[in-house]
């Protein structure tokens, strides 16, 4: 239920984070497109009126034409506070003259050649640095260019963007919190009816064990006293399934609970491989499978060996059971990258209605193999699921020409506390204090 809560945090913060820095980055492309509205309009009046900052006589006369003067705010002051200047250019488009008097930060040189490089993009307004600009063809003869300092207004537009960025990193930051506290109250009506669920199939399997272990003595006094015959048989059969169903149920219910899984340093997992294969030995030659092995040496892994050992032979007891007679089986162990990849493929005949996505679940079996004499009981491969799980893997099924391959996957980079150390120094801080 942690992993729960914490993928549940992780989705509000990024999904906050995504919200609020969409927003910033809207303020910004509607500040952008609000500035250059009015930076427009202001170079369209400069040029207008003949390349210079209309005094208020001047501005009254002139024709509102696109609606440029409800665009700009036009105060007395504003004729000395803009900053701009205005380079003419001849019909070669040649920069001639340039008039800087109103702005100090650029000479007649840099301004003659801006307006050149200006003229070759082939646009009529756009920007070059921090300076909005316009091209602007004179009646009589050749063209002006006319640039607007817009240091200012980029600096508020930036200074707005990044409080917003901040505001939107904070926001989030007391969201993620928030939800952080509130999603343990809102999970633990799930987590105690969950906890109630394993606790229940705890009990009801230990519960089961005492009458069906004296269900099948009973049926083995029977078959000593009066010998074989078909009845007793499938009852002792029966009691040995459930039996085995009642063991992995108690497996995968531990592992359930057992919340942190406790590694061990460097467990030899060639080892492990090579010893179920032999342990599996005299049930394939009984079926004249012809088993294949490709198992790297010296694997080792930060891992639960008991749970590696188990989900290896599940699979294997699984491939022994659904290979075809005198069919192949084929166990693959190998590196991959940061992973650790066991392989195990083997012949057999699939019904088209087996869901091969559906294996892992708890119970499930197609109905060939429900009426087949293999005595599975649709567990094992959920303890498998889990154990993957448990070792930050997966597992998979897939078709292959002629059979099925189920491909288990560990992760190489599993780190192993140091527990005894923790259990030492506790005793000596405990020794201490003696």
């Amino acid at each position: 239920m942690k992993k729960l809560q914490g993928k549940l945090v992780l989705i509000a913060f990024f999904s906050s984070l995504v919200v609020f820095l969409s927003v910033s980055f809207i303020i910004k492309i509607v500040m952008t497109v609000y500035q250059n509205i009015g930076l427009d309009s202001t170079t369209e009046l400069i040029a207008m009126n003949g390349g210079k900052f209309p005094e208020k006589s001047e501005y009254d006369r002139l024709e509102n034409i696109g609606g440029i003067k409800e665009n700009i705010q036009y105060t007395e002051e504003l004729v000395f506070t803009t900053r701009y200047f205005v380079v003419h250019l001849d019909e070669n488009d040649t920069a001639e003259a340039a008039n800087i008097s109103a702005i100090a930060s650029v000479d007649a040189y840099e301004a003659k050649r801006m307006a050149e490089r200006v003229v070759k993009k082939g646009e009529e307004t756009g920007y070059d640095g921090v300076f909005r600009y316009r091209l602007w063809k004179l009646k009589d003869h050749g063209k002006i260019v006319i640039f607007l300092d817009c240091t200012d207004v980029i600096n508020v537009r930036d200074f707005v963007f990044l409080v917003s960025i901040a505001v939107a990193l904070i926001f989030t930051l007391l969201i993620t919190l928030l939800f952080g506290a509130l999603s343990k109250r809102v999970l633990d009506p799930f987590e105690k009816n969950n906890r109630k669920q394993r606790q229940f199939i705890t009990d009801a399997s230990h519960e089961l064990k005492t009458p069906l272990a004296i269900i099948s003595a009973n049926a083995q006094v029977l078959q000593y006293k009066n010998g074989d015959n078909e009845w007793i048989k499938n009852i002792i059969s029966q009691s040995n399934r459930m039996s085995d169903m009642i063991g992995a149920l108690l497996s995968l219910s531990r592992m359930e609970e057992m919340g942190e899984v406790v590694y061990e340093p460097s467990v030899d997992l060639t080892g492990i491989v090579k010893k179920t294969v032999d342990d599996f030995t005299e049930i394939f030659e009984n079926k004249h499978v012809t088993v294949k092995t490709d198992i790297e040496e010296a694997v080792y892994a930060n891992v639960n060996s008991a749970q590696i050992s188990q989900m290896v032979s599940l699979l294997t007891e699984n491939a022994s059971k659904y290979v075809t007679e005198e069919g192949d089986v084929v166990i693959s162990l190998f590196r991959m990258g940061r992973n650790i990849i066991f392989k195990i493929y083997n012949t057999a005949t699939i019904d088209d209605s087996v869901d091969l996505n559906r294996l892992f679940d708890r119970f499930y079996r197609s109905d060939s193999s429900r009426n087949s004499k293999t005595g599975g009981h649709g567990i094992g491969l959920s303890v498998v699921w889990r154990i993957a799980q448990n070792h930050k893997g997966r597992v998979f099924c897939k078709r292959e020409e002629g059979g099925v391959s189920f491909t288990a996957t560990i992760s190489n980079r599993i780190r192993v506390k140091r527990q005894k150390q923790k259990k030492e120094k506790e005793k000596d801080k405990k020794k201490a204090k003696a």
